[in-house]
């Protein structure tokens, strides 16, 4: 199966919002039939390409961040049931170098901390922390983020779940993802298909 999905949620970093469990908003993407709960607090912004459903902005205190949901076609998946796409992608572990060099194509000082199948909702896949850094041309400053990625095989589509902090330096996009955590694990826990 091809991942090349991995490169289109990283890709999207930095904006605006603030850290909230409180008020819940939903989101619903009409062309692919989900939902996603997500705080009131976070901006949706404009979505850079059409695979990119969902586009949503953070900012906390000294760090800025940003949670996208991107949706793809999966041919090796149509004709399966769920419960042969889980057994057969979700819950099959990948090594961290297949993410890497993935991520690479992006970032090259991309570190992967983690790989691991998990269970977020109703729904297994694969959870990646990672690390990763670039020149903010805005700011004229390197900013580094501290990132991780929940993707979702389901017959014909890959569902992917980017989030990530962002600060001046890395133990304070770590720190602030440390604060974050807790929405970006309700945000992607909270996805459901509306359709059949």
């Amino acid at each position: 199966m091809k991942y090349n999905f991995v490169l289109l949620m990283v890709v999207l970093a930095c904006t605006i919002a603030s850290p909230s469990l409180g008020k819940q908003v939903l989101e619903r993407d009409s062309q692919n039939e989900f939902t996603v709960s997500r705080p009131a607090s976070w901006v949706r912004q404009e979505r850079p390409m059409a695979a990119i459903r969902v586009m949503l902005g953070i900012e906390g205190d000294g760090y800025v961040g940003n949670c996208n949901i991107a949706v793809l076609p999966s041919s090796s998946t149509v004709k399966l049931t769920q419960v042969e796409v889980d057994e057969g992608a979700n819950k099959h572990p990948l090594p961290a170098l297949f993410f890497k060099k993935a991520l690479q194509y992006f970032a090259s000082d991309v570190k992967v901390m983690n790989v691991r199948q998990v269970r977020r909702g109703p729904h297994y896949g694969h959870l990646v922390d990672y690390t990763y850094s670039y020149m903010s041309p805005s700011l004229n400053v390197r900013v580094y983020m501290r990132a991780e990625l929940f993707s979702n095989s389901r017959p014909g589509y890959v569902y992917s779940f980017t989030c990530n902090t962002g600060a001046l330096s890395l133990p304070e996009a770590q720190e602030a993802f440390l604060k974050e955590r807790e929405s970006f694990e309700l945000f992607s826990s909270s996805f459901r298909i509306e359709g059949p």
